[in-house]
């Protein structure tokens, strides 16, 4: 965990503003995702579609062509070690593109918090439409299920922001986001009953 997130910070992220965006799904659908890693990865490459999309859109001097980085940490336990499939994105807060002066980086502008929300949304409408298309979900419980209040369980956080120069906050984020599900130190090995607590 500490030797991949110094790694990250060292030798693979530029010098430039980090933004985690956090997806959650309901319930009802992280059953599917525990079973299917195909599946989970595609619910991964939809969301992140729509959140480069997001990127590009509020990064206005940014060409087409720009493209975003980042990494993904798949996130498998709640904190009670409850079943809790989640994904952890820790992305560059704008795009790069090629340019006549070469690499240049464009910041992203305005992301607010209705702006999330517009972003998860979209999310929630294209997931929804994937699990009908595998046959997991009825035609008429996506539709419920898009009607649900409060995002319906689908959740797209994206408050957490790490400056460009703040390398040491940035370290931090990447050992939160790679700590394992239980803490190594934590546990013992009782001889007489020979069981791990």
């Amino acid at each position: 965990m500490f030797e991949t997130a110094a790694h990250l910070v060292e030798h693979r992220f530029p010098r430039v503003p980090v933004r985690q965006w956090v997806i959650t799904l309901p319930k009802r659908l992280r059953y599917f995702l525990l079973r299917d890693s195909k599946l989970t990865g595609r619910v991964l490459q939809i969301s992140l579609r729509v959140i480069e999309r997001t990127l590009r859109e509020y990064c206005p001097d940014a060409p087409h062509t720009a493209k975003y980085g980042g990494i993904t940490y798949i996130h498998r336990f709640g904190s009670m070690l409850n079943a809790h499939l989640h994904f952890h994105s820790c992305l560059i807060d704008g795009v790069f593109a090629q340019t006549g002066n070469g690499l240049s980086f464009y910041k992203t502008v305005g992301i607010t918090q209705k702006v999330i929300e517009t972003a998860q949304e979209t999310i929630r409408k294209r997931l929804l439409r994937l699990f009908v298309r595998r046959d997991l979900l009825s035609f008429d419980e996506a539709e419920a299920m898009q009607n649900w209040g409060n995002g319906g369980g689908f959740s797209l956080h994206a408050r957490v922001q790490i400056a460009a120069n703040d390398r040491k906050g940035l370290e931090r984020l990447f050992r939160y986001c790679a700590r394992p599900i239980v803490a190594g130190e934590r546990l013992s090995w009782l001889e007489k009953d020979e069981r791990l607590i």
